[in-house]
């Protein structure tokens, strides 16, 4: 039931993007993926010590049964694995101008938005030498 849970809590992280709820005067906020996974990892070894899960003889049964499905179906699995990629990806793309570029992203936005262009600074044989844009406003930060 625990594993369940935590799944689901890592499901709708996933999807969401986040969550961040008041319920009765509380406040119950979840960001990050790294707790609901360690918490099912948890669970499930705690659930295995225990006793529970599969006896090594279920496994021997039907392990051979799993690795011909996956012997079957390479493209399919690989489909399904290339979509979920591309749907974490899609979720947590940035929409902000971050990181060590960010300054000349957000410049370059600025200039083009201005509708103001660098100068192109050539040298004698006529190749591009380098490129001077505008200063920004003195009260620019």
């Amino acid at each position: 039931m625990l594993v369940a849970v935590a799944v689901a809590w890592g499901v709708i992280l996933l999807v969401t993007g986040g969550i961040d709820v008041h319920i009765g005067g509380w406040r119950l906020r979840s960001y990050g993926l790294a707790r609901p996974f360690w918490l099912a990892i948890a669970a499930t070894v705690s659930y295995i010590a225990a006793g529970g899960g599969s006896s090594p003889a279920a496994i021997r049964e039907w392990g051979p049964a799993l690795v011909a499905f996956i012997e079957r179906r390479p493209a399919w699995i690989a489909g399904a694995l290339a979509v979920v990629a591309v749907a974490i990806g899609v979720g947590y793309s940035t929409r902000a101008a971050v990181g060590a570029d960010a300054y000349g992203y957000v410049s370059q936005v600025d200039l083009a938005t201005a509708h103001s262009s660098p100068v192109v600074i050539r040298n004698e044989q006529g190749e591009i030498a380098g490129c001077v844009a505008p200063q920004p406003l003195p009260d620019w930060r």
